[in-house]
């Protein structure tokens, strides 16, 4: 129990970064930008997106040695980010080839992330596009697969990888440590 305790204890000391980071960059980017989504969604798809990316870094941190853990953890998250749906697209994802076709967008953590995102961001638009005979709906659906108004539902996908990869985390050090004597 004493490593689940020193993996719990470690998570707590980081959740200021984790909480404030976000905030920061939300921030900034809402300052530098002309976005029209509600700032509290983009703030949670954020959060999000770092509380699952400190659990890659935990586990990367465990498993791999520290020479080479921050190459494994670049190595990681580029690998999810190249199938997050973003480039390739969703529907170009399923028209590939074997195995990419096999829906290769569930396993990264920041496909709901920038689902989430494009809807907090296009959402205001809709109305706007509409006015002027486009079908922004029929259009996030068909380039990128996307479905209007899943911001909630994939908000939550995302904290349930971030809460999913902190339990192998835990069981990755249990197991690490489950041969070291107090």
């Amino acid at each position: 129990m004493h490593s689940v305790a020193y993996f719990l204890g470690k998570d707590l000391a980081v959740m200021p970064q984790i909480l404030l980071g976000p905030l920061l960059y939300g921030i900034i980017f809402t300052a530098m930008s002309a976005n029209l989504g509600d700032f509290g969604c983009l703030y949670l798809v954020l959060l999000g997106v770092s509380f699952s990316s400190y659990s890659i870094g935990y586990i990367v941190s465990i498993a791999t040695p520290p020479s080479l853990s921050q190459l494994v953890g670049v190595v990681v998250v580029f690998c999810m980010s190249a199938f997050d749906g973003a480039l390739p697209t969703i529907p170009d994802l399923h028209k590939a080839n074997f195995p990419l076709n096999l829906g290769f967008e569930h396993l990264s953590y920041l496909t709901p992330a920038l689902k989430a995102f494009y809807d907090n961001e296009a959402g205001p638009w809709v109305p706007v596009a509409r006015s002027a005979n486009i079908d922004m709906v029929k259009f996030a659906q068909d380039t990128f697969g996307y479905h209007p108004g899943d911001w909630g539902p994939n908000v939550g996908i995302l904290f349930f990888w971030g809460v999913g990869l902190r339990v192998v985390g835990i069981v990755l050090v249990h197991l690490k440590d489950a041969n070291k004597k107090l």
